[in-house]
């Protein structure tokens, strides 16, 4: 996959969701957010990229903590990973199983993003 395509968006973050078949990507998650006011609402402030098995890219930024799937990894515009925005689990740290938390991480994505927006100087740090 090229992420470089992905970031031609402007200035909105986005996540991805990693998943480990096509059928668990179409049929799982996509319910989840829509019944979900809260992320319903804060998704219109990402870009959302769903990945299948073969387009998950390899290196090793893609799996800071392993290759385990599903995993949400949040990207600000230029595809840096914001590694403190995570679940709940010390061993799978961008695993969700509770709606309330990624919620919750995507409000804080997007203060932390806006902060880096108003003082570009602090993200190239």
């Amino acid at each position: 996959m090229n992420l470089s395509r992905f970031l031609t968006f402007g200035i909105s973050p986005f996540f991805g969701v990693l998943f480990a078949g096509r059928e668990l990507a179409r049929g799982s998650v996509k319910p989840l957010f829509a019944a979900h006011p809260g992320i319903n609402k804060l998704s219109q402030h990402f870009v959302m990229v769903n990945l299948e098995p073969d387009e998950v890219p390899r290196p090793p930024e893609f799996e800071p903590d392993g290759a385990y799937v599903p995993r949400i990894l949040f990207f600000s515009h230029d595809g840096r990973i914001f590694r403190n925005i995570i679940g709940k689990e010390p061993r799978n740290k961008y695993f969700y199983d509770n709606m309330r938390r990624l919620e919750n991480n995507m409000k804080r994505v997007l203060r932390q993003y806006r902060e880096e927006v108003q003082d570009p100087s602090d993200a190239a740090q």
